[in-house]
């Protein structure tokens, strides 16, 4: 039987490979996340934003822009995470799903909830630096 393992976040599992790696430790050793049934929260009901990270857009000469980057649901790619349970499947499939343009609807409402609860000003929000200038 697979161990469980419960992690709060895709980035508290990031942290928890990361520490492993730097000790020296692999995928298949027993202790890497890929060995464990990785366990999630979820429920429909979930309508915000349950995580938010500053990430690199594009850096220009010296200059670095960041842009705000957010997220409802953790996703664990199958790949790197085999072993999860039924909530963590329930969103890969919600996923798969708008991938494929099936429940495209679904999730533009429930984008919309989410920006609407945490009150993200969506002004510019396409606006890029201009590097032709």
């Amino acid at each position: 039987m697979t161990p469980i393992k419960t992690f709060s976040s895709l980035e508290e599992m990031r942290e928890y490979e990361k520490k492993l790696l730097d000790e020296g430790s692999k995928p298949g050793d027993g202790k890497y996340p890929s060995d464990y049934v990785i366990k999630l929260q979820y429920a429909p009901s979930i309508r915000i934003f349950r995580g938010e990270w500053t990430a690199p857009v594009i850096e220009i000469g010296r200059t670095k822009y960041f842009s705000s980057a957010y997220y409802i649901h953790d996703y664990y790619p199958k790949n790197r995470c085999p072993n999860v349970d039924s909530n963590i499947e329930i969103i890969r499939n919600i996923v798969y799903k708008f991938k494929d343009g099936r429940n495209t609807q679904e999730m533009a409402s429930l984008l919309t909830d989410a920006v609407k609860a945490k009150g993200v000003e969506l002004t510019n929000v396409n606006r890029q630096p201009n590097v032709y200038q």
